[in-house]
């Protein structure tokens, strides 16, 4: 699976910010509860008008879970965590989340986690900040869940 920044070369460095809670709910709602969120969605790739199709949809921002939520994401047995940082996001996301070059905040990912949420039926990747209890999510044509995912806590 693809990292969906990967296609940040054709991304714009701006994008409007969405304070709506529910597209985000409704598809990463195996990750807990959103009680605040800033993101974007913008079509990937040019539009010629010569030949109609699919287009991607880039969907990239943050939200903020409870405590408790945060922490049984942590603690899920057999995932394995990473330090990593979140890359090529656009210029308004990167600033909403607080990655900028001078920020000192701690990402982590996990392969097993991003499985959980994507079922690889999409691309995405998804960080989580312990501190500020932020999950920052970076996918390519999301979908809400139809089995659910991974249940938090469970």
């Amino acid at each position: 699976m693809t990292d969906p920044s990967a296609s940040a070369r054709q991304a714009p460095r701006t994008c409007e910010i969405s304070e709506e809670k529910a597209p985000v709910s409704a598809r990463f709602s195996a990750l807990g509860e959103v009680l605040s969120t800033r993101w974007c969605a913008f079509a990937l790739g040019v539009d010629t008008g010569r030949v109609p199709g699919p287009t991607d949809t880039r969907v990239v921002g943050y939200f903020e879970t409870s405590a408790s939520e945060m922490q049984a994401l942590l603690g899920r047995s057999g995932w394995t965590f990473e330090k990593s940082r979140p890359t090529r996001l656009p210029d308004p996301v990167a600033r909403a989340a607080g990655v900028t070059p001078g920020s000192t905040t701690t990402w982590v990912t996990s392969p097993e986690l991003d499985r959980s949420i994507t079922l690889d039926v999409y691309t995405g990747r998804f960080y989580l900040d312990e501190e500020t209890h932020r999950i920052l999510f970076d996918t390519l044509n999301p979908i809400a869940p139809e089995d659910g995912g991974v249940v938090v806590g469970g």
